[in-house]
């Protein structure tokens, strides 16, 4: 057998081959295949008896095991993967015994080949056993996944999960531990490994999970033990917020838009308080998984916005309110969202004026004015747009802020309904001083009966269209020069949504 050490002690009345044909001798006698074994030596005898004495040991494998293991802990689970490197054998690998924590909850191995594998109680641990069909040689993995059961605890320290090939003759590694950003952790009584540098192992590391990556435990012997000190992290939010409000000729159109920074640890949702007006508003926000509104019990008019995210968020988060109403008579006030989640350092609120009637401003407490110029400086333009008309930044220390403002209509004045919105003119001269010229406006036209135009001095009119129509100009009431001539060219009269139409007069001089 290829597992086994054969050594000849003694022969008596045998003479050693030198060399035979060890396939050919093995399917003779019908024995290729049933065992994995070899030719170990072939004796000639010329006579009997004789003797042969032969002392048989196992052969001692020397396997050597290089661990790498990734630990993540977050709130709900606990998830655990590693890769063994197992090479250095001097002999085909059929069976691994592998001891593993009790509460790890495997899926189905990784390993090279056809294999069979159990799972078995073993004391305090679990016993893996993988049968390999074909046997390993060289160096090959094994990659093993799965959760461990229970929920993270703040305050309750983990066991390191120890994971030791049985029979190997020298076994290493690394842990890398990864938690979600709410939570702190620390390793403490340490024995028999210590804390290692992330950067140690970053050649099996993937690029996400090197981000993630807290701490790193290195042993050289699988008899480590150790503990994970998990602690809560306390989230640091800081806001500010925007309120827009646009008035158009029929509508208020009203916006409030939020930021939130939030650093040190996640946050799982996020709450503030606006007008009760506003119940019926889009909000739009990322990774939200529910929304609940409802009213705020000791306030009236207000409603509570609760925001239920989908994990733990950390970084940048926006909030954007959209809710449009009837433009009314009678002053109206600027909503101003209450943030409750974290501090807020700035509220700003802006108006913006589209409509035809005067935008004015009522009460107006805690509140400070802004310039165009301290906009620029102190807030993001892209969040503000350009056409604000005023701003207003709220007080630090102002509890209730309060801004009004109402819509005053302009005195309306009647001018003539006709518009040129474009004028071309193209002007030909020869070297004599003589010239041609063509001229070209777009009219539109809802009111008046013609267009009256003065030519130039000593000039004189050949042809004038109307909407590609020839028409008859007259001649109107001389100026106060005898040498200018003015024309009336009479136009058509268009209706609501019609298009402009040229009118070309051609004239020389």
């Amino acid at each position: 057998s290829i597992l086994l050490d054969v050594r000849a002690e003694a022969t008596n009345g045998l003479a050693r081959m030198e060399s035979v044909d060890e396939s050919a001798w093995l399917s003779a006698h019908e024995i290729a295949g049933i065992l994995p074994i070899k030719v170990y030596q072939a004796y000639r005898y010329s006579q009997v008896p004789f003797d042969v004495k032969l002392s048989v040991n196992a052969i001692q494998s020397k396997m050597r095991v290089q661990s790498q293991t990734l630990l993540k802990i977050s709130q709900l689970e606990r998830t655990l993967e590693t890769r063994l490197l197992i090479s250095g054998s001097d002999r085909p690998i059929y069976r691994l015994q592998i001891a593993l924590p009790k509460d790890w909850k495997l899926q189905t191995p990784e390993v090279p080949g056809s294999f069979q594998w159990s799972l078995s109680p073993a004391g305090d641990r679990q016993l893996m056993q993988i049968y390999l069909a074909n046997g390993q040689t060289g160096e090959f993995s094994v990659i093993l996944r799965g959760k461990i059961s229970g929920e993270t605890q703040a305050d309750v320290p983990i066991p390191l999960p120890q994971i030791e090939v049985i029979d190997a003759q020298r076994q290493g590694g690394a842990i890398v531990i990864q938690a979600d950003p709410a939570y702190d952790v620390r390793a403490e009584n340490l024995q028999g490994c210590e804390p290692a540098l992330v950067d140690s192992v970053m050649n099996w590391l993937a690029s996400k999970q090197r981000e993630a990556a807290r701490t790193v435990i290195r042993f050289e012997s699988p008899r480590y033990s150790g503990q994970l000190q998990v602690v809560a992290r306390t989230p640091i939010v800081t806001s500010f917020s925007v309120t827009n409000v646009k008035v158009t000729d029929r509508a208020i159109e009203e916006t409030l838009f939020i930021e939130a920074n939030i650093r040190s640890a996640g946050i799982r949702e996020f709450t503030f308080q606006m007008p009760a007006s506003m119940a019926t508003a889009k909000i739009q926000a990322p990774h939200v998984r529910q929304k609940v509104i409802q009213p705020v019990a000791d306030a009236a008019g207000l409603v509570r916005v609760q925001l239920l995210l989908q994990d733990e968020i950390m970084g940048q988060f926006r909030v954007v309110v959209e809710h449009d109403r009837e433009l009314t008579t009678g002053p109206h006030t600027a909503p101003l969202p209450t943030i409750e989640t974290g501090t807020t350092d700035r509220r700003l609120v802006t108006l913006e004026n589209v409509g035809r009637d005067e935008l004015v401003t009522g009460q107006v407490e805690s509140f400070e004015s802004l310039d165009r110029s301290q906009l620029q400086q102190r807030f993001q333009a892209d969040l503000l747009g350009g056409r604000s008309s005023q701003a207003y930044l709220a007080k630090e220390s102002a509890t209730a802020p309060l801004l009004t403002y109402s819509t005053k209509s302009r005195t309306v004045l009647a001018t003539a309904g006709a518009r040129i919105g474009l004028a071309q003119t193209l002007l030909v001269v020869d070297e004599m001083g003589t010239y041609r010229a063509t001229q070209e406006y777009r009219v539109e036209n809802r009111t008046e009966p013609f267009l009256e135009i003065e030519l130039p001095e000593n000039s004189r009119m050949w042809t004038v269209q109307v909407a590609g129509e020839p028409v008859k100009p007259a001649i109107a009431a001389a100026g106060s020069s005898s040498a200018l001539q003015r024309v009336r060219i009479p136009l058509i009269k268009t209706a609501e949504g019609d298009l402009d139409y040229p009118v070309v007069i051609k004239y020389g001089g």
